[in-house]
Parts: structure tokens; C-alpha cells; sequence
């Protein structure tokens, strides 16, 4: 059991490490047995579920004389059917969902989903043989009482009959149904926004919990007269008040036949002091380097009176403005670059304040590649893995191999049939990997860690992090809002057992390979000897 768990625990990480693997982008999901919830645009089983058949699959709804039809009445029973067609052909299964009415089953190969989010979904209960290439599941649809349109949307997979997603084909459809006659349904006007107010802040009223057919949203403020009644339309509607005192707020839906209901909420307004201008904190000073993404945080910066305000940044490099309380921008130089926050309120009469702060950018540095692993790495990992070193603005598959050693390596190409294609890889290379992997710690400190604790965890904005250990940085990523962002991190392999390292060694006068820093260069044999070392303890650890 514990060589089972040491070897499932080796090929997770690198279970994607091959440039032949190619995910295919999600089509249908239907399962054997029948799983609710699968007919959707995603599924819990991944991108990868049910691909890579050499023919395709079709699917189509139908009746047992003909086409699905277009129009039905409201209350009518339907015998419907769905057929899966093509792809490898031995088993199907299918999962079908309704807009509006209720599915039921007609025979033993299908269910009805009766709990759970997913409760009225017509699913299969185990997977159907396929005779000459199709299999057809029928099932009867119940229109609902009322007039409308009704989607029905169905995912059909054909398998080969392995009992495994791959090497399987999957697709979906819709078909779109008109439902005649039944019970009109009454509009009820519905809206939510606030009760009380001040003068000059803009406040916001909702409709969209409103029933029924809607053709017309009209709102009245209270606070003027004119000739329609009509101050706005639309689901939201938003308002300042000139002056104080209690005003009634009136919604009028209409429907289409033209007939209208009203709701109405009263308002009180209250008086309020002077309006103020905005006060700005840009934060900083801010450092990083040339390609790595600096955080800025803006959220120091106060409004009066309830008011909400825009953030508008200038990082002073002739880029693109940016906007938010926390954007993150990259510099393509180096330099000390004066950056300008502009935070506007939303008052009647917009008040603004800017300020002023600089960022630091120091000259990008070359994470320890001169080295065969560095190169090896991105021509054989990076394209299922994406880059090693990761931030948070990295948008590729999960890396999660920091740290692999090279037994890892080994052992995830020997048992992960995604990664045999990589058996003809020379142990020098595996070696050279390997020893990519762990030499990463400070790389990932700058990529993430240095423009807020500056440059080998010396202190920046932040207070210094040298000697902080594994448990300490994500108990802090975990607990403190600032680093927030880096929680990605932990689901990355041995990235914070990488930078505690490196945090550890640059205390004691050691580069991340743990030699004198006073000799450290790029990757040789004795670096690698003390990767080994490191292997090996990692492994025992396990």
C-alpha cells in the first residue's frame, strides 16, 4: 500500500508532462451508470473526459415517426426520442435536461435524477449496447401549463466499451420548442434597493426579481413632476436627490397584452455636511523586476459621505492606464517609475484627488537556466505543465512539480500512460530537470514575494522574511488579506518548501542551492549532487 501511495503520489504531479498529450475542449458529459448534472458546458470530470475517438459522434432529438416538433400545447404528453450515432459504437449513454415542463422514463435504460440541484434530469442507468451504429433511448416530455419556450438539451456519448473516458466520443444538441395555449401568467412588479439615503449619493433599485412576461419597466423617483410619470427604464435604475425628505418610489411593469401593475417603496432622504473630495493613498513604494507583475493597492483611499469612487492608474511608462483598487502591472524596463492614482467619487457634482508614488524596477534576473534542465523543461513539460516559475496572473494548467526529484521523474514515466512517450529520455536529461525543478526557490521569492519584502526577503514595504520556514509563509498566506493572492501557491507542488529554503539559506549566507554566496553561478555538477541530496531527503520524507 505504501509503494501504491509513493507511486500515485509521483505521477499526479507530473502526470500532464508530455507535448503529446492533447486535451480536447469539453463537448458533453453523460456517464455509466448515469451521473446528474453532466449536461452542461463543463463537468467535475475535466476537459479531458470522453475525447480522443478517431470518429465522431452525432446525437439528435426526435419522435418515434419523425422530427422533434416545433410547437406542442401546453399540458400535452410527448413521446420524444435521442439518438447517439457514430464514434466507436459499442456503448451509449445519454443525459437529457428540460427548461420547462417534466421529463419521464419509458423503459429500464433511463432515470429521472430526484434530488439534489440537478433533480428532473432524464440520465442513463448503465450504458446501452449499440446495434448498427446507433443506439435510440425514447422518453416522454409533459409541457408545462403555460404558454412559452421550452430548451431541451441532450448529451450523448458513444464509447468503445473499455470502461474509460478516453479513446470515446461525445456531443450535445438543443432543441428549442414553442408551447401554445394555457394560462396566462401574471406580471408581479418586484424590486429591491435601499430605504434611506443622503442627498447627493446616487442609489440603486433592482427589478429583476419581478414574475411573469415583462415588456416595460418604468420607474418614478418621487422627487419630480412631469408629464409621463416616467423618471427611468429598465431592470435597475439609479437616482440622486437634490433634497431631503420621504419619497415614494414607484415600479410599473407591463406585459405584453399591455396590461401594467405597480409597486412602490418609500425613500427617506437625509441631509448631509459638506462634500468633501476624495483622499487618495496609492500605497508603495513599489519593486519588482523587468516581466514580473508588480501588485498595486490603492484600498488606503477614503470617500465622504457614503460615496463610491473609481481608481484610475498611470504607472508612469506611457502604458495603458489601469483601473481597480488593486491592479498589477508588468514593465517591459528597468527604471524608478512615478506612478499616479486618481480616485473619483460618484457625487452629483464628482469630486477627484491624485497622489503620487514611485516603483522600483530592477533588471529582470534569469532564473538558473544557462542550464540543459531549464531548456528541457520547456520544450518537454512546459506545454502541459505551463512555466515553472508561476505568479498569480499565470492563466496555464497548475505546474505542481517544483521539487520533483528525479526517482519522481522515473517513476511517473514508468507508470502514467500519458508520460511513456517520454521513456526514451536520457537520464542526464531526467537528472537536468530534476535539478531545474529544485533550484527554484529564488526565482519563485522574485516572481512573487520581493515587491513587497524586497530583494532576498531584505524588506521592502513589508518587513523582512529571511529564515521564515514552510509553515510560516502559508500560514500567512492563508490568514493575512494582502497575500491572498497567493494561494494559488499552495496547490503548486513543493513551491513554499522551495522558498522557505531559499529564505532559510539566504539568512545563512548560502544561495539556493545552498553553496556560498559568494560562489554560487549557474548549474554544475556540484549542483546537482546537492539536488540529489535534496531528492533523496524529500523521498524519505514521504
Amino acid at each position: 500500500m505504501d509503494r501504491m501511495n509513493k507511486s500515485l503520489r509521483a505521477a499526479l504531479p507530473l502526470v500532464l508532462m508530455t507535448g503529446l498529450f492533447v486535451a480536447q475542449a469539453p463537448i458533453a458529459y453523460a456517464h455509466d451508470p448515469g451521473r446528474g448534472g453532466d449536461n452542461r458546458a463543463t463537468s467535475g470530470c475535466g476537459g479531458g473526459c470522453h475525447s480522443g475517438a478517431t470518429t465522431t459522434a452525432t446525437v439528435a432529438f426526435g419522435t418515434m415517426g419523425g422530427a422533434v416538433p416545433t410547437s406542442v400545447a401546453a399540458n400535452s404528453v410527448n413521446t420524444l426520442t435521442f439518438t447517439v450515432s457514430g464514434g466507436p459504437a459499442v456503448k451509449a449513454g445519454l443525459s437529457v435536461t428540460a427548461s420547462g415542463g417534466t421529463l419521464a422514463v419509458t423503459g429500464t435504460e433511463s432515470t429521472i435524477v430526484t434530488t439534489g440541484a440537478n433533480a428532473g434530469e432524464l440520465i442513463h442507468t448503465a450504458a446501452a449496447a449499440m446495434t448498427g451504429g446507433s443506439k435510440v433511448y425514447t422518453f416522454t416530455w409533459t409541457a408545462p401549463a403555460t404558454a412559452g419556450t421550452v430548451t431541451l438539451t441532450g448529451a450523448g456519448v458513444s464509447s468503445n466499451g473499455n470502461n474509460a473516458d478516453t479513446l470515446d466520443s461525445a456531443a450535445r444538441i438543443t432543441a428549442t420548442i414553442t408551447v401554445t395555449g394555457g394560462a396566462a401568467v401574471p406580471v408581479v412588479p418586484l424590486f429591491t434597493g435601499p430605504t434611506t439615503g443622503t442627498i447627493g449619493v446616487p442609489v440603486t433599485f433592482d427589478s429583476s426579481s419581478s414574475t411573469g412576461t415583462i415588456a416595460t419597466r418604468n420607474w418614478n423617483f418621487g422627487d419630480t413632476a412631469n408629464t409621463t410619470g416616467v423618471d427611468a427604464t429598465g431592470t435597475t435604475a439609479t437616482h440622486s436627490y437634490a433634497t431631503a425628505g420621504t419619497f415614494p418610489v414607484k415600479l410599473t411593469v407591463i406585459d405584453g397584452a399591455g396590461v401594467s401593475t405597480s409597486k412602490t417603496q418609500n425613500i427617506v432622504i437625509s441631509a448631509v455636511g459638506t462634500h468633501v473630495a476624495p483622499v487618495a493613498n496609492a500605497g508603495g513604494p513599489y519593486m519588482g523586476s523587468v516581466g514580473t507583475a508588480v501588485a498595486f493597492n490603492g484600498s488606503a483611499s477614503t470617500v465622504s459621505n457614503g460615496l463610491t469612487a473609481t481608481y484610475s492608474w498611470d504607472f508612469g511608462d506611457a502604458s495603458t492606464a489601469g483601473t481597480g483598487v488593486r491592479p498589477s502591472h508588468t514593465y517591459t524596463a528597468a527604471g524608478t517609475f512615478t506612478v499616479k492614482l486618481t480616485v473619483t467619487d460618484n457625487g452629483t457634482t464628482p469630486l477627484s484627488n491624485a497622489v503620487t508614488t514611485t516603483a522600483v524596477i530592477t533588471a529582470a534576473t534569469t532564473p538558473p537556466s544557462g542550464t540543459v534542465g531549464h531548456a528541457l523543461y520547456d520544450s518537454k513539460c512546459a506545454s502541459c505543465h505551463g512555466p515553472a516559475i508561476r505568479t498569480a496572473t499565470t492563466t496555464s494548467k497548475a505546474s505542481g512539480v517544483v521539487g520533483a526529484s528525479v526517482e519522481d521523474i522515473d517513476e511517473a514515466i514508468r507508470e502514467v500512460t500519458d508520460m511513456q512517450s517520454l521513456q526514451s529520455l536520457p537520464a542526464a536529461d531526467r537528472s537536468a530537470i530534476a535539478a531545474y525543478l529544485n533550484s527554484l526557490g529564488e526565482p519563485l521569492y522574485k516572481a512573487n514575494c520581493e515587491s513587497c519584502h524586497g530583494p532576498g526577503g531584505t524588506g521592502g514595504k513589508e518587513p523582512a522574511v529571511i529564515g521564515a520556514s514552510e509553515e510560516k509563509i502559508k500560514k500567512a498566506i492563508n490568514t493575512e488579506p494582502e497575500m491572498a493572492s497567493l494561494k494559488f501557491l499552495l496547490t503548486q507542488g513543493d513551491t513554499i518548501e522551495a522558498i522557505a529554503k531559499f529564505l532559510k539559506r539566504k539568512g545563512s549566507g548560502l544561495d539556493d542551492s545552498g553553496s556560498s554566496s559568494t560562489g554560487a553561478g549557474a548549474l554544475d555538477w556540484l549542483s546537482l549532487i546537492g539536488v540529489g541530496a535534496w531528492s533523496l531527503s524529500r523521498r524519505r520524507k514521504k
